[in-house]
């Protein structure tokens, strides 16, 4: 047994240096990113100067993936909001992802705007080992620990209504509204093929840029929630891991595919919704001809 325990030893030496390395591989790619993505702003900035391609460039590859995934996932929530193709599309001004040693950050920028204070949104993601299984031969799992700016909605604008003539609308609103909730495809925003209301009631409502405002504490480390009701903290926790693995599945669009190649993201969509628009076409001359 002696001798078997060394060759284990031994192996888990060995995985445990393969994670190491991995790691550190991860890094030193991810930081050298930096530099690349900073000479393509600088291209792109340069490319929007002389018109070659539209000012909100970075609004349209956010939106038109959006919308892409949208149609393709009857799973995957609408994160588009009623009003967030108007705010996007006239203040954005860029998407950033940095990374360093400990994690990245996703940041968006913004033009001083009617609707929030903040000009600059951001969540950033710090990786941490499982103090759980730090015993363990094999290293602990890596889990990340996020953070966000939060965001200042300004009067009449934002997810909540502020109406006080409409308490019913708020009463109504509240439990979708509730941190943690989540978001479904009837809720979240106007039916397919809805034009952008400019009306007021148009700045109330859910929006993407939820994804910043700061998440509460687990209900587990929630000292307000009353830990003996077994029901009411196996409610808040699903509600909260919900509501968090939502932000993580729309922060991986945005870093992974909007951010690394945005340009890819707007052909694609709209490849897509001429494709889209295609069988439309061809289902209603079928349709009339029959």
């Amino acid at each position: 047994m002696e001798e078997a325990k060394a060759i284990q030893d031994k192996l888990d030496e060995l995985q445990q240096e393969m994670h190491a390395k991995v790691e550190a591989c991860d890094v030193k790619f991810n930081t050298a990113k930096n530099a690349v993505f900073a000479a393509r702003r600088e291209t792109i900035a340069d490319l929007i100067a002389k018109k070659q391609v539209p000012a909100n460039f970075w609004a349209l590859a956010l939106i038109r993936l959006l919308q892409l995934k949208d149609r393709e996932s009857t799973t995957m929530p609408h994160f588009l909001g009623p009003y967030d193709e108007e705010l996007l599309k006239t203040y954005l001004e860029e998407i950033r992802v940095e990374y360093n040693e400990k994690g990245h950050k996703i940041t968006l920028h913004f033009k001083p705007n009617p609707f929030f204070e903040e000009t600059q949104l951001w969540a950033e993601a710090v990786e941490v080992m499982d103090a759980e299984d730090e015993d363990e031969e094999d290293l602990p799992p890596v889990e990340e620990s996020w953070s966000f700016s939060g965001v200042t909605w300004k009067e009449g604008h934002g997810p909540r209504i502020a109406d006080e003539d409409d308490e019913d609308d708020e009463e109504g609103d509240s439990e979708d509204d509730a941190p943690g909730k989540k978001r479904t495809h009837a809720a979240a925003a106007p039916a397919a093929g809805a034009s952008t209301a400019s009306s007021a009631d148009a700045m109330h409502g859910p929006s993407v840029l939820e994804v910043f405002t700061e998440m509460p504490p687990h209900p587990e480390e929630d000292e307000e929630l009353d830990e003996e009701d077994d029901d009411v903290m196996a409610d808040a926790i699903e509600d909260w891991e919900a509501e968090m693995d939502d932000r993580k599945m729309l922060l991986r669009l945005i870093e992974l595919y909007i951010h690394h190649n945005p340009v890819e993201a707007i052909q694609e969509a709209a490849a897509a919704a001429e494709a889209n628009g295609a069988d439309g076409e061809t289902a209603a001359k079928k349709a009339k001809t029959e």
